[in-house]
């Protein structure tokens, strides 16, 4: 009976839709150090409870959005810090928030956005909501340097119709082609785009237009 009833959670879960799926992919890599990783972790705090993120979100066919909030570094480095959660106002984004601003940083290792987008993959594979758009949002400072080859793994998610946009973070230890590289290599998809927060302390304002944009699908 136990089973039986878990069984069925689960496929009602599984059946819930949602208008969009989105695996926010944050580096913190050795280039991040503890302030800039304070104020990423603060700037998807603030973005995901923003009122024009949430009218964003009403504005969905299904008012509701899924997301995970993945960190990751190295080429086996990725933690799932907020596992899929459905945000349909400001209750369930104040959720959200919450648990970013509780947990520790995960990585300080090198820099691998492959790695990061074949666990978002995974990601994508075991949501329990059913949802009519994917996207995978990365956030970072330097170009792929560990692991696996970056358009590999981007191309095995397009193949899947996700779409792949980037955040890049300039700052001290940034490359200087930084979004040259994730325009080139790792974003793509339907509508994909690259944003730029020229230092941490744009990089919430950045973060929301870049959420907008991603919910309404334009």
């Amino acid at each position: 009976v136990v089973i039986l009833l878990g069984l069925l959670i689960c496929a009602s879960a599984r059946a819930q839709p949602v208008s969009v799926a989105i695996v926010m992919a944050a580096d913190v890599s050795g280039s991040i150090d503890f302030h800039r990783w304070k104020l990423q972790r603060e700037g998807y705090a603030q973005a995901v409870t923003h009122p024009a993120f949430l009218r964003a979100v009403e504005a969905t066919p299904t008012r509701s959005v899924a997301i995970a909030f993945v960190e990751w570094s190295g080429i086996a480095e990725q933690r799932l810090v907020v596992d899929w959660t459905v945000i349909r106002g400001r209750e369930d984004a104040e959720r959200v928030a919450d648990r970013l601003r509780q947990n520790d940083r995960s990585f300080t290792g090198s820099t691998s956005i492959a790695g990061a987008l074949i666990f978002a993959a995974t990601l994508l594979d075991v949501c329990p909501f059913r949802f009519s758009r994917a996207v995978v949002d990365v956030s970072g400072d330097g170009v792929n340097a560990d692991g696996s080859n970056v358009e590999t793994a981007r191309d095995a998610l397009l193949t899947r119709d996700v779409t792949i946009n980037g955040i890049v973070i300039f700052g001290p230890m940034s490359e200087p082609h930084l979004r040259e590289h994730y325009e080139e290599h790792v974003v793509g998809g339907p509508g994909a785009f690259v944003m730029v927060a020229d230092d941490e302390q744009t990089f919430a304002y950045a973060l929301v237009r870049k959420l907008v944009r991603e919910v309404a699908g334009r």
